[in-house]
């Protein structure tokens, strides 16, 4: 579904207008406004033929603004997948992590909100949008609390590099 991108060049009609007008020169009437005309049509035959077999509560106009904005209409929702948990392997996982020493630090990696977890990596506008909390483009951040920084004597703007010992 494409609405048009320019105005009628020279007073011309699209295939449609074209078409309602044979249609209303063989019926033996006329319409004033061909174009109006293959609108009423377009609208009538989605609201009787697309619009009544979707399961929707959006009004028609609603729903025909949505297709024309979207550009088209899926024909059904997709299926539900359903996801059963392995729980026998839980007992190993949910066990409580003790830090080995009271001075130890605990590591926690987590995803980009633009590119997740790399999948979307190769694409480069979602490299460049920056991240909403740090405000960090094209790089990785360690964050850590102030206490722990003066603890350990870092400041902004240092380069600190991260080791398992």
């Amino acid at each position: 579904m494409v609405q048009p991108t320019i105005r009628p060049l020279h007073n011309s009609r699209s295939a449609g207008e074209v078409l309602t007008s044979w249609v209303y020169a063989l019926a033996g009437t006329s319409s004033s406004n061909p174009q109006e005309s293959w609108l009423e049509y377009l609208k009538t035959y989605w609201k009787q033929n697309i619009y009544s077999k979707k399961n929707t509560l959006d009004s028609f106009e609603s729903f025909w603004e949505g297709a024309l904005q979207d550009g088209y209409v899926t024909e059904s929702l997709p299926a539900q997948k359903i996801f059963h948990a392995n729980t026998a392997v839980l007992s190993e996982v949910t066990q409580e992590a003790k830090p080995q020493k009271s001075d130890s630090l605990e590591l926690q990696l987590t995803v980009s909100p633009t590119i997740f977890d790399g999948r979307c990596a190769n694409v480069g506008s979602l490299q460049e949008l920056p991240d909403p909390v740090t405000k960090i483009t094209w790089d990785n951040v360690a964050a850590m609390s102030p206490k722990t920084a003066d603890k350990l004597g870092v400041k902004q703007g240092n380069i600190i590099e991260l080791s398992n010992r």
